[in-house]
């Protein structure tokens, strides 16, 4: 069984075709395996730093309730402070009227 020569070019060019485009596929399929390794790479990195990401809020959120307690204390402590303030004032003041009296007194029995 003889084929014509114009089958024969027509066939050896569709088989020439045929291996460009199994060679073009394999480029593909070897390009897409690269792609879905660095995606999945990619997405293990993207997972490591939004666990970062967590410990950094969850720690930053403990320093914000550290300094809010630390901030309540400080308030307490100045509250107080505010108050024997204004009792050194108030004992200061009778200090002095005590003072000028007693002297007022002494002065006129003398």
């Amino acid at each position: 069984m003889a084929i014509d020569r114009d089958e024969y070019v027509t066939l050896l060019a569709n088989v020439q075709l045929l291996k460009e485009r199994l060679a073009n596929a394999g480029q593909q399929i070897s390009m897409y395996k690269k792609l879905d390794s660095d995606q999945k790479r990619l997405i293990v990195l993207h997972k490591d730093r939004i666990e970062e990401l967590e410990k950094h809020i969850l720690s930053s959120d403990r320093l914000t309730g550290d300094f809010k307690t630390t901030m309540d204390q400080t308030e307490l402590v100045l509250l107080e402070a505010h108050r024997n303030l204004k009792r050194e004032k108030r004992l200061s003041r009778y200090k002095t009227y005590a003072v000028i009296i007693g002297g007022a007194i002494i002065w006129l029995a003398w």
